[in-house]
């Protein structure tokens, strides 16, 4: 996967059909927000969520729920 890519990316397995989906990873994240020079406020408050859970993000303390994710791609679309 390319630096910055938060396309959904997804691998199937023959034998069973089943797809998997790869997320966003706390790291990509971060890239995402350097990159669009934001602060962690700044970026939660576009999600509408708390900084603290940005930064739960970001270390990977807990996943990004899929409304999240699907936001981080809008913006990262809409802002790069």
């Amino acid at each position: 996967m390319q630096k910055n890519d938060l396309r959904a990316h997804y691998s199937v397995d023959t034998m069973s059909h089943l797809i998997y989906v790869i997320r966003v990873t706390g790291r990509q994240l971060k890239e995402l927000r350097e990159q669009l020079d934001w602060t962690q406020e700044r970026l939660a408050k576009e999600l509408d969520v708390d900084r603290r859970t940005v930064i739960r993000w970001e270390k990977e303390e807990v996943k990004i729920a899929k409304p999240e994710e699907m936001a981080l791609k809008s913006i990262k679309k809409r802002w790069t």
